[in-house]
């Protein structure tokens, strides 16, 4: 990636063919079905600008996450890797029983500063695309 890039990054347990990371799969859908409904309006998140030794960091963690299951779930990833790279003032929780959950995520992030509502694709398109090994 390039400065002032962004890429979209999740694990999806519902694609075809393949359960674990995805790249820019949300922007995929927003765009080709240019969706403007309830589970994107609502949507929240954050973004943190981030130097070459954390893209390091993030790109190790997908590496090695590369699954989706019930307990390794899209929520559970994405609190792992927010949490490996975000000031400690952001870091995300999980809920009482150690679950990270989308509902449990969004109530924390709408608590910072900077979090953004609903999800825009500012970027231009970048097809879809899943982990080469």
């Amino acid at each position: 990636m390039q400065s002032n890039q962004s890429v979209s990054v999740g694990t999806w347990g519902n694609q075809q063919g393949r359960n674990g990371v995805w790249f820019n799969l949300e922007r995929y859908f927003i765009q080709r079905y240019d969706i403007d409904t309830e589970q994107y309006d609502r949507a929240v998140g954050v973004s943190l600008n981030i130097n070459s030794h954390q893209l390091n960091l993030i790109s190790t963690f997908i590496l090695d996450n590369d699954e989706w299951t019930l307990r390794n779930n899209c929520s559970w990833f994405v609190a792992g890797l927010w949490n490996l790279v975000s000031p400690d003032a952001y870091a995300l929780s999980s809920n009482l029983f150690n679950v990270y959950t989308p509902n449990g995520l969004r109530s924390q992030i709408v608590n910072f500063d900077n979090h953004m509502v609903g999800f825009t694709c500012d970027d231009p398109f970048i097809r879809p695309s899943r982990i080469q090994r």
